[in-house]
């Protein structure tokens, strides 16, 4: 491809781009592949790039839903409480940087040392009398001890 046939064709994409087009759309409307449009954006400074390219919209994570949750220990009646952890080594050297965010969260007690991932959802199971959490979603309740209730 010569220069000024580049050159018109950088011209297009870039066109098509601000008009809302994807990189392979374009790519595909001046005959290149999306990978050489997207060289082709790289290369301009910054501040062409955002007026070419639309900015990405934010992230929508799925919020989980809020939940009924039972804050007794199954095990022995006392009061659980929730404790944060770091996950590995590199993030306890991050730590100070990153204070806010824990990197899990689980139920605690105190008293007997019941441990669980995973919230506890109000009730007994039907089958085995075992107390029951709630799965990830959120949108179901399970028997911890996995008997299928």
């Amino acid at each position: 491809m010569k220069k000024r046939e580049r050159r018109r064709k950088m011209k297009q994409a870039f066109g098509l781009l601000q008009q809302g087009c994807t990189l392979k759309e374009a790519g595909q409307a001046v005959g290149v592949h999306a990978s050489t449009v997207w060289r082709w954006v790289q290369r301009l400074p910054e501040a062409e790039q955002e007026r070419i390219l639309p900015a990405p919209p934010p992230p929508s994570p799925r919020p989980t839903p809020r939940v009924p949750m039972r804050m007794d220990c199954p095990a022995c009646g006392g009061q659980l409480g929730w404790r944060t952890g770091w996950s590995s080594n590199y993030l306890l050297a991050l730590r100070q940087f990153c204070k806010q965010v824990p990197r899990f969260r689980f139920l605690v007690c105190k008293r007997c040392g019941f441990t669980s991932w995973r919230p506890l959802a109000p009730g007994q199971c039907a089958r085995c009398q075992g107390y029951l959490v709630w799965t990830r979603s959120r949108l179901r309740k399970v028997c911890a001890r996995g008997c299928g209730g």
